[in-house]
């Protein structure tokens, strides 16, 4: 951590109160100064700034918020093919350009705590995925390797077409 902390111009510290970027904040005041960076929304489903409040408080952090509305989350939205140059299906794409625009007026720099989840397996995803390997483990293995040869080689749109033939559920 010590090396990404060297820095010619202002660095910060993106937070949204989660175990990785407050790991990241944590470090990064223990050096010494910080500034942490947060955005908000009113839907309380989506809004981690008050858990990002309470650890820049707790570690006493230069701490600079911005409560997004809908309409300035949509405006980036024609943005984002010239951004990504490229599909990106990430739900974080609208919230990451606004706090790093934000910040950007305050900071040449900032780290973040993403990757810690991927790195930790703390999505779901990864549990369901170690439960289904010890379902699928007990099938033998030529079944398995048949299975993956048919399904790299169904046709596009078939997985949607079964998946329509199947009950919804709720």
């Amino acid at each position: 951590m010590a090396k990404r902390l060297v820095s010619d111009v202002p660095l910060g510290a993106f937070l949204s109160g989660g175990i990785d970027s407050s790991l990241v904040a944590a470090l990064m005041r223990k050096r010494g100064p910080a500034k942490t960076f947060t955005i908000g929304f009113d839907e309380k489903g989506y809004d981690e700034a008050a858990h990002a409040k309470a650890i820049a408080t707790h570690l006493g952090t230069e701490h600079t918020e911005l409560y997004v509305s809908p309409a300035h989350a949509l405006a980036v939205v024609p943005k984002l093919a010239d951004m990504y140059d490229e599909p990106f299906a990430d739900s974080s794409q609208i919230p990451t350009f606004l706090v790093s625009e934000m910040t950007r007026k305050h900071v040449s720099v900032a780290l973040s705590g993403d990757g810690g989840d991927e790195l930790f397996a703390g999505y779901n995803r990864y549990v369901w995925a170690e439960r289904l390997w010890g379902t699928l483990s007990r099938v033998p293995r030529p079944l398995r390797a048949l299975a993956a040869t048919l399904a790299a080689n169904a046709p596009a749109g078939l997985a949607d077409a079964v998946a329509c033939l199947l009950p919804e559920r709720h």
